[in-house]
């Protein structure tokens, strides 16, 4: 009620997604400027040195939609599964072993990202999101990211080149298994999708530069 009261206090919203522009329009916005979500340079970072890989597959978030039954699945399938985030994923696993009761942020979170082989991203389809910031974080800190796919995600990263996606749990288990094999293959795709994520302006410093600046014009 507080936030809803607040739509024709400001003079601009920016949105994390399209679909919010019609929306806050409707509540009586202003105006509204699309931001796309973004990594953060200070935080999400390619390591300077070698890093020992020594996390085969690695989940770093909530156990938002279906989650929990999917990694379960992968972990089932005989993948050297390791989940992050909080505790409400002690009591969505059979086994207890997946979940390793600890949040991961910042320079954990990094570190993560940095020790395992292959990164797991999901899309937040209960907040009807497109993205999530993993989708930039993961490859901004070099990590190889293997990504639910989606449309919008597909603009962003060229597939089997930046970045891999998967569609179900067979496809994701199948790409864990052809990836974890082929290390040269799975490193060259992780320093094209570090690479793409630097040079095409997905930090949050090139963002918020492009949204202010669509604000000035519009003034």
């Amino acid at each position: 009620k507080l936030f809803l009261d607040t739509f024709k206090i400001f003079d601009c919203h920016f949105v994390p997604r399209k679909k919010n522009i019609k929306d806050f329009y409707n509540k009586g916005a202003q105006k509204v400027i699309y931001l796309p979500l973004a990594y953060e340079p200070t935080v999400h970072y390619a390591s300077k040195e070698k890093n020992n890989k020594n996390i085969d597959v690695s989940f770093i978030g909530s156990p938002y939609d279906k989650r929990a039954d999917f990694l379960q699945s992968i972990y089932d399938l005989g993948n050297n599964l390791e989940v992050r985030g909080d505790r409400r994923w002690k009591r969505a696993f059979s086994n207890k072993n997946i979940y390793k009761n600890e949040e991961a942020q910042n320079d954990k979170y990094r570190n993560t990202i940095w020790r395992s082989k292959i990164n797991l991203a999901f899309i937040t389809h209960s907040n009807e999101e497109e993205v999530a910031h993993r989708s930039f974080e993961i490859p901004a800190c070099g990590g190889f990211m293997l990504s639910e796919k989606s449309v919008k995600l597909q603009t962003y990263y060229i597939e089997d080149k930046e970045i891999v996606y998967f569609s179900d749990v067979k496809e994701c288990d199948d790409k864990i298994k052809f990836y974890l094999k082929n290390d040269d293959i799975r490193e060259k795709i992780a320093i094209a999708g570090y690479n793409r994520a630097v040079s095409s302006g997905y930090s949050n410093d090139e963002r918020i530069k492009l949204a202010i600046s669509e604000y000035l014009e519009s003034l």
